[in-house]
């Protein structure tokens, strides 16, 4: 009988970790860490935000699977800027501290950063098919990611 209770406890514990974890308007310190870094604002002039999105980290278990706190932010760019729009943001991107890697043939960098909360990664791709671009997107497009990865 002891052993149910210990169970129960237990169990009860994960479930209220569980909810305060996604409890509106709370955030994990990765997410916070991410919108902190000046690369989850990177707009330069010309460019259009055209889609945003957030997720919180989730420590898995039960049915869900555990998940890195990410940001995402998809640009607009002009056609004439497009060739050096990935530059651009790797150069930003080393100025906010990033250690940037070599392109990804061409259209994107991948790169790793020590935030205060933990190690964190960015990738930067450009792209220019329509066929790729989300819907509502008409011409180039940069996307830049950030993922924080759990310590």
């Amino acid at each position: 009988m002891r052993t149910i209770a210990i169970a129960a406890v237990a169990i009860l514990a994960v479930a209220v970790g569980a909810f305060s974890l996604t409890r509106s308007g709370d955030e994990s310190e990765y997410l916070r860490a991410l919108k902190a870094d000046s690369m989850a604002r990177y707009a330069p002039p010309g460019v259009r935000l055209v889609r945003s999105s957030e997720t919180d980290e989730r420590a898995g278990g039960g049915f869900s699977k555990q998940q890195e706190a990410r940001l995402t932010r998809v640009l607009a760019v002009p056609a004439a800027a497009a060739e050096g729009a990935v530059a651009a943001a790797a150069d930003a991107a080393r100025a906010a501290g990033w250690i940037v890697r070599d392109a990804i043939v061409g259209t994107g960098v991948t790169g790793t950063k020590r935030l205060p909360s933990g190690r964190a990664s960015i990738s930067i791709l450009l792209t220019i098919s329509r066929a790729q671009l989300p819907t509502g997107i008409e011409g180039p497009a940069v996307t830049i990611g950030l993922r924080h990865a759990r310590s």
